[in-house]
């Protein structure tokens, strides 16, 4: 689950770009991509609800290892290119904290 601040979503300017990442979310479906399940809100926060993610982000295993060996980087390279391949067959480009449909 996410759970992102409405007061710091409006104050880092990303109000935009938090309904276009739920929109995709919702309407994707590929094994590399999250898939949004459930989105709710009350007064302060949103909750985005997706599957459980077992093997954790990229970022977290990088953290632990410093560097990857090269067949780590072929696996998650691959995974990487077949993700951005199915969002630009679906006319989505994907940059850094920029989705643009």
């Amino acid at each position: 689950m996410k759970i992102l601040k409405k007061k710091d979503m409006i104050i880092r300017e990303q109000v935009i770009h938090v309904k276009t990442e739920k929109k995709v979310m919702e309407m994707l479906d590929h094994p590399f991509i999250l898939k949004l399940k459930y989105a709710f809100q009350n007064q302060h926060k949103l909750y985005l609800l997706s599957n459980f993610c077992p093997g954790g982000e990229l970022f977290f295993h990088l953290s632990r290892v410093q560097k990857f060996n090269e067949s780590s980087v072929k696996f998650y390279a691959a995974q990487m290119v077949l993700a951005l391949e199915y969002l630009h067959s679906n006319n989505i480009i994907y940059r850094e904290y920029l989705i643009l449909i």
